[in-house]
């Protein structure tokens, strides 16, 4: 950009007192400028491109052009008034979960929905440029497919066990001994049936996680032994394409509490899409790391601060095959997505493994990234919790993160509820009542101009403000006994819980509790677009996260010392350490 705009561009569409970036002269009427500075582009080119588009810097939309501004009314919420504060947090959000691009439902009353996607953020501080297209027939599309392949896969169910349960009755002689011949076709034939009842799984587990009602069912196994069973056969099938898959330096004993299942679908999704695309003498290796190799700043800072329990490990599968561009490896976790090189070549598939598979660790609170070079390989990285109680904080910080993300105002701050004994343990009593009034008091809390006032009675009106009439989206619980919420500001709220902690229904474990604010700001920039020379979206931290660290930088030696325990500062990792 040649030229800086002059004043603050206001949030209306006028921005008449600014100077075009590329012109250099006063803009006038309904801005439609071309905002990156190229040389090559002028007003006209960004008035006229057949894509909405939006400058964004911050928390502000500098610029939108006609097809941006004419898309966004027509379909954020119930009258388009309040487009500006829906596209602002939308890309927050997109940020704070490492992605470049997404659908999101605008408004639901006109059951209407957009794609967003976001550039890469421009050199200078100045922002990104935003993408914004109707994706409503898309979505419609998306979703009858996803009720047809849901009702199919619920109907295939029923006749698959019948048959499964009657091939192994005969397998087991229930109907005579079978000859050696007649075995190895039937125990083909079950192999198949394990095959096609997996897919099935894998289906309505998805159609679940997308619903929200995905469950995890955990239970203590030894993780390098369940690891080892799920791949020996799939090593046997790669012996037949003269693939050597490793899995040997898996560790002799690592017992962990987890959803089995969920583990072994992910690793034949993973292992299986490894062998499809190596060819006649490639490699494989799997392998299990105890640990983070980095935690995400929040996430550490909470795990060290209030000294949370977190255990995780990271299952890493490497090849030598195929590999992927940079932009199939930017929409790879798509629904139904494979690329046009791979629909040619004679390979079996959906397109739904990795789509499947980032449902299915994402619902326990883990990641997955991929980074792959063409011609040369890829590497798959999933990092999952080890037990309940890590599941527990890491979809917490995630909430977390995109609550900070979302929030929009500038002084958007954590603060933390913590009623747990010196020792970390949580206190005896109704922590169930205890968590109740906090959620309460947050939905009941309205933010006025002097700040955080009492609750609201009920049937209150609450006052206009873009934060929403309540403090915080939601209160999250990484620990029995603490809890945090998002505040936008911290003025009043220690007189505010002091008041609500005096009335009469208030649990007696909350007596006596302050909320502890922690210095958070707003992500500034946008994760690194995946390829195999930068991270992927997935291991770019959100800036919501590495900002909030830069604020925290002091010490918390005054908490760390009342527990006995060492400043978090002198603590380089603590599931490391652990």
């Amino acid at each position: 950009m040649s030229r800086q705009c002059q004043k603050k561009i206001p949030s209306t569409p006028s921005c008449r007192d600014t100077v075009s970036p590329i012109t250099a002269a006063p803009c006038s009427g309904h801005c439609t400028c071309e905002p990156t500075g190229f040389a090559d582009l002028d007003a006209a080119a960004w008035s006229t491109a057949p894509v909405g588009l939006a400058w964004i810097v911050g928390n502000e939309i500098r610029q939108a052009n006609d097809a941006a501004t004419t898309l966004l009314r027509d379909s954020v919420g119930k009258d388009g008034s309040a487009w500006r504060l829906w596209l602002v947090a939308a890309v927050r959000r997109l940020e704070a979960a490492g992605r470049q691009r997404e659908i999101v439902t605008a408004s639901r009353a006109r059951k209407r929905c957009l794609e967003i996607a976001v550039g890469p953020a421009l050199s200078g501080g100045r922002g990104n440029i935003v993408a914004v297209r109707d994706a409503t027939a898309e979505v419609a599309t998306q979703n009858e497919k996803s009720e047809t392949i849901s009702t199919l896969s619920h109907e295939l169910r029923t006749p698959l066990t019948s048959i499964k349960n009657s091939v192994a009755l005969v397998l087991d002689g229930e109907t005579g001994d079978l000859s050696d011949h007649q075995r190895r076709f039937l125990e083909l034939t079950m192999r198949n049936i394990n095959r096609l009842d997996r897919l099935i799984v894998d289906l309505l587990d998805a159609a679940r996680a997308e619903a929200g009602v995905l469950a995890i069912h955990h239970r203590p196994v030894d993780l390098s032994q369940l690891l080892g069973e799920t791949l020996e056969p799939i090593a046997l099938t790669g012996k037949q394409k003269n693939i050597d898959l490793d899995y040997c330096a898996l560790p002799d004993a690592y017992p962990a509490t987890v959803d089995a299942d969920k583990i072994i679908q992910i690793v034949h999704n993973i292992v299986g899409n490894a062998m499809k695309y190596t060819d006649d003498g490639g490699h494989i290796r799997v392998r299990l790391k105890g640990h983070h190799d980095q935690l995400p700043p929040l996430t550490r800072l909470l795990v060290v601060e209030y000294c949370l329990d977190l255990h995780t490990f990271t299952l890493v599968v490497e090849d030598d095959g195929a590999g992927m561009s940079r932009r199939l490896l930017a929409r790879i976790f798509e629904r139904f997505e494979r690329g046009p090189h791979l629909d040619q070549q004679q390979v079996a598939g959906t397109g739904l493994g990795l789509h499947i598979t980032r449902q299915l660790v994402e619902a326990q609170g883990g990641v997955i990234d991929l980074s792959s070079v063409p011609g040369q390989g890829t590497t798959v990285r999933i990092t999952l919790p080890r037990d309940p109680a890590s599941q527990q904080v890491l979809l917490a910080v995630r909430a977390l993160t995109t609550a900070i993300a979302a929030a929009g105002p500038d002084d958007v701050r954590l603060m933390a509820l913590d009623i747990r004994r010196a020792d970390g343990t949580p206190p005896t009593g109704d922590l169930v009542a205890a968590a109740t009034a906090a959620r309460r008091f947050l939905e009941r809390l309205t933010r006025t101009s002097d700040g955080y006032r009492q609750p609201r009675e009920h049937g209150e009106v609450a006052p206009s403000d873009p934060f929403g009439t309540a403090a915080s989206s939601g209160l999250q619980e990484l620990a029995p006994g603490f809890w945090i919420g998002v505040f936008a500001g911290t003025t009043g709220v220690d007189d505010a819980w002091e008041h609500a902690c005096a009335a009469a229904d208030s649990p007696s474990l909350l007596a006596g509790s302050q909320w502890e604010p922690i210095a958070c700001s707003l992500p500034d920039e946008t994760p690194a677009q995946p390829g195999a020379d930068t991270p992927t979206a997935q291991q770019t931290r959100p800036t919501s996260e590495k900002r909030l660290i830069q604020d925290n930088q002091r010490p918390q030696t005054a908490r760390a010392t009342a527990r006995g325990e060492t400043p978090p500062d002198a603590v380089p990792n603590r599931t490391e350490a652990r």
